[in-house]
């Protein structure tokens, strides 16, 4: 990789600065997207380089569309971004319309700026004229990527807010519909056809009998559905466990709580399924670090360490288990504490389900219309007008082959306090592949596991 020096030769050398231009929308509705669209945000970075004399090719132009610049595990590591990083050691500049398509985390920001500097980039936000290549640029860079940061947090605390409001409301949210559950009204109640086979399911395991027996009833019994993880170990806990069964009247609180307990799941001993960590760990050396047994205390230990066909040049790097564990098991939680659980849908059936939403929608606002206050009237018949209006988009929208992200309706935290360690271990692993840890010891003193483990 070019380090600054060897770019300002490169600059000087008669030919003008290279550049590539990163373009990112988190929504993106077609070529007619009013806002910041794909096409405006291009011609910004083009126009904004003509001008400085820059070199833009179009196939240095990056693109990521429908993807957040605030989803966890997606933050620096969005498809596109990668690939422009991976040009910084061919250009000088990386523009872009504003700080907040690059980054909306302050550290993710800073990350960037530091990665890019080191390469000889300088970073160019097109909208707010800045020029990472300058002092006064990087400092107010670096201000609005504070409050890039601010507007992605007031954006969840209002989602937050509004999924507690339709909570209260009894509003069904969307997402996954639990079995044992329909909606009436925009509001989840009891499907008493369903709730009758998840009570068998039940009383099967009251009676002793295994789990795999009440799986095979509930496979035999329910259709499978969209968002359902199955009829396994995992998908008979999910779904028999569900609160929202509480909330209808399937299962009693008592019953919810030994349906839990009985569905718990068991941690495994004497193999590598108990080490939450095995194979995501990595020592400085680059080998992947397994769990072990040492003195009767779990640790994990560098694979080249304990091998007799490699020797890891670091010395073995060794940490224990209740240390290392706890400490990326917290990170994890910070990270996903605001995200829910998704999965992949055909984009014609998340259509439909937004149509029907709407149309819902529409149809009580004019069953209601003549009853509001006069005041009130001129907001609703708007309201009215808007939905029309997103009916209509969503009936010319191309579906064909294409699929989108839903909710399952369950945060990540819940999945993970109901998975297994398997599962525990596959989240992380989509969360952080690999997890560096340094050496434990730095001149006769322990070195903390925060300053040990890079994530």
């Amino acid at each position: 990789m070019n380090t600054p020096n060897q770019k300002r030769s490169r600059q000087t050398s008669g030919r003008p600065p290279r550049a590539a231009a990163y373009v990112r929308l988190s929504s993106w509705r077609g070529d007619d997207d009013p806002s910041t669209s794909p096409e405006r945000q291009r011609e910004a970075c083009r126009a904004y380089c003509d001008a400085r004399g820059w070199a833009l090719d179009d196939a240095l132009i990056f693109e990521d569309l429908n993807v957040s610049g605030g989803e966890s595990g997606k933050r620096l590591d969005r498809p596109a971004l990668k690939k422009a990083r991976q040009q910084f050691a061919y250009v000088d500049k990386l523009v872009f319309l504003k700080i907040d398509r690059l980054a909306r985390s302050v550290s993710d920001f800073s990350q960037l700026a530091e990665e890019a500097e080191a390469a000889g980039v300088d970073l160019v936000s097109v909208e707010d004229n800045l020029d990472l290549g300058t002092d006064v640029g990087k400092m107010v860079a670096r201000l609005l990527s504070v409050f890039a940061q601010f507007e992605l947090d007031q954006i969840r605390s209002r989602t937050r807010a509004g999924k507690a409001r339709a909570k209260e409301l009894g509003r069904w949210q969307g997402g996954w519909l639990p079995y044992g559950t329909k909606t009436e009204g925009g509001k989840l109640v009891r499907n008493d056809e369903e709730a009758a086979i998840l009570r068998g399911a039940a009383e099967l395991l009251q009676a002793g009998r295994s789990i795999a027996a009440a799986s095979r009833m509930l496979e035999r019994e329910l259709p499978q559905r969209k968002g359902s993880t199955g009829f396994g170990v995992r998908g008979v806990r999910r779904i028999l466990t569900s609160s929202t069964l509480v909330d209808v009247g399937v299962f009693t609180r008592a019953e919810h709580r030994w349906l839990k307990k009985r569905l718990e799941p068991t941690r495994s001993t004497g193999n590598r399924l108990e080490h939450l960590l095995s194979g995501i760990l990595h020592c400085s050396c680059g080998a992947p670090m397994y769990g072990s047994a040492n003195a009767g205390r779990g640790q994990y230990r560098c694979r080249d360490g304990i091998s007799e066909h490699n020797r890891c040049p670091v010395g073995g790097t060794a940490i224990a288990a209740h240390l290392v564990e706890p400490y990326v098991i917290d990170a994890w939680m910070r990270d996903n504490e605001d995200h829910e659980e998704t999965y992949t849908a055909p984009l014609n059936d998340f259509l439909l389900d937004e149509i029907a939403k709407l149309e819902h929608e529409r149809d009580d606002l004019r069953a209601r219309l003549a009853g509001l206050p006069v005041e009130e009237m001129p907001a609703a018949a708007e309201r009215i007008r808007s939905v029309e209006g997103e009916l209509e988009k969503l009936g010319q929208s191309p579906s064909a082959g294409l699929t989108v992200l839903r909710s399952t309706g369950r945060m990540m935290v819940d999945v993970w306090g109901e998975a297994s360690i398997a599962e525990r271990r596959e989240m992380m692993r989509a969360w952080k592949p690999a997890i560096t840890v340094l050496p434990g010891r730095g001149r006769g003193v322990r070195v903390p596991v925060e300053e040990r483990v890079r994530l």
